[in-house]
């Protein structure tokens, strides 16, 4: 039997909206660190926090970490809605997420600039274009996640 697969990630955009699918597969990494099988309920939408939320929230919300594995047997398709901001939106934490006490984790930039940054770590293709340095776009923080 083969296994198709989607290595774990999370997604570079503001949020992803996953249609219902009758063929299972999604997983999900709990902040515990254990994977659990997405939940397929009828006519019910999987919504996936990606990393323009957790940045302009300063990680109130959480960037989901997922993967696909099919193990099925069966073909699986699935058809994701990608909501991201225009590429010249600037991307700084909500003044609601901030305080003297929690201050910003991340510098403002760009969508664009982190989008490229983004698939600039995360594609082989991509690898070589320019970017800015992790030390800008995510300074402190892990600038690329490994499962």
């Amino acid at each position: 039997m083969t296994v198709a697969s989607l290595v774990p990630h999370t997604d570079s955009g503001f949020m992803t909206l996953l249609p219902p699918n009758r063929v299972p597969g999604l997983s999900i990494l709990l902040p515990s660190g254990r994977w659990i099988d997405a939940p397929g309920v009828e006519g019910a939408y999987v919504v996936n926090g990606g990393d323009i939320l957790h940045r302009w929230t300063n990680e109130r919300f959480l960037s989901t970490p997922h993967r696909v594995r099919n193990v099925s047997g069966q073909v699986r398709y699935a058809i994701p809605f990608f909501c991201d901001p225009d590429h010249d939106t600037l991307i700084e934490c909500l003044p609601s997420c901030r305080s003297a006490d929690k201050p910003a984790k991340y510098p403002p930039i760009r969508f664009g600039d982190y989008a490229l940054w983004f698939a600039r770590k995360s594609y082989e293709h991509m690898a070589h274009e320019p970017a800015l340095p992790d030390t800008v776009v995510a300074p402190g923080a892990r600038a690329t996640a490994r499962w």
